[in-house]
């Protein structure tokens, strides 16, 4: 929660130095009238977040210990606003090769309406998604933004394949390669913001 109410209070921090002087802040082929209804209403400098980290990073290296203890690490997510998250990690015993696919987070593309943080929403209230994951094997996860939601449609988990072919073809940046054949190969569909980062977790 810290970490998000920061990034808000600095957004805000640089909605009010804007607005104190509209006329120099204007941006240029922009009507002053309409800036200056911008930067009242806060409806600028606004983004959604998605923050990930995993705890007792030491255990991910031993597993067999951390079990023997009871003592799993675990995965985070946090999110404000219409990203995506995806995962697949092991649904068996240990040593198993059956995986388990789960949507944690599903873009919203039916809507316009947006939680997002800026200037006219600088604290977190809820998060939009917040999950935890007990690590006991290897993982996959992929966040996205709305641009990729949108590209692969109704489908999500085939992203998880791709990223899955990728890495065994040897591919070093798996999440910059999806994107760029993304645009290439089907720019209709990917035709807004896309970010997309994968964390891997072979043990």
């Amino acid at each position: 929660m810290v970490a998000f109410n920061a990034a808000g209070h600095a957004l805000g921090v640089l909605g009010d130095e804007l607005s104190r002087d509209p006329e120099a802040s204007c941006p240029e082929g922009q009507f002053l009238s309409t800036w200056k209804y911008i930067l009242n209403k806060g409806s600028f400098l606004q983004t959604t977040l998605t923050l990930a980290w995993l705890d007792g990073v030491g255990q991910v290296a031993n597993l067999p210990a951390a079990r023997q203890i009871g003592n799993l690490p675990h995965f985070h997510l946090a999110m404000i606003g219409d990203g995506g998250a995806l995962w697949r990690g092991d649904a068996g015993p240990p040593g198993a090769t059956r995986l388990s696919d789960r949507i944690l987070a599903a873009c919203n593309l039916d809507s316009q309406q947006v939680h997002a943080l800026g200037p006219a929403e600088r604290h977190v209230h809820d998060f939009d998604c917040w999950r935890e994951e007990a690590l006991d094997g290897p993982f996959l996860c992929a966040l996205f933004t709305d641009g990729i939601g949108r590209g692969i449609g109704k489908r999500p988990l085939t992203l998880l394949d791709e990223l899955d072919r990728l890495h065994a073809a040897g591919v070093k940046n798996s999440a910059q390669q999806y994107i760029e054949q993304a645009i290439r190969d089907h720019p209709k569909e990917f035709d807004d913001n896309l970010t997309l980062a994968v964390i891997r977790a072979e043990v």
